[in-house]
């Protein structure tokens, strides 16, 4: 359900391209991993609303974005992207 509602959240931003991948199980064993729940997320992001701002602001969007879905994971990677054509 995390998946999705990080899915459907990204989608409003109109992404070139989306990926959110559940990647707690290549955490097992490690500090805030459990055991049949989703704790690590990657999310890879194409977007032109990253054109017009510098890194930091880009990632402070999506955690804004993301904010409740953020609390209730132990990890979530951002690789954020801006087209080719920016």
């Amino acid at each position: 359900m995390i998946i999705e509602n990080i899915q459907k959240k990204l989608w409003l931003l109109a992404p070139n391209e989306l990926e959110v991948r559940d990647v707690s199980s290549q955490h097992a064993g490690h500090a805030g991993y459990k055991p049949g729940q989703i704790t690590h997320v990657v999310v890879r992001m194409v977007c032109h609303c990253f054109c017009k701002q510098d890194t930091r602001a880009n990632h402070h969007l999506i955690y804004q974005l993301l904010a409740d879905e953020i609390k209730q994971l132990h990890s979530i990677q951002l690789i954020l992207q801006k087209p080719a054509d920016c």
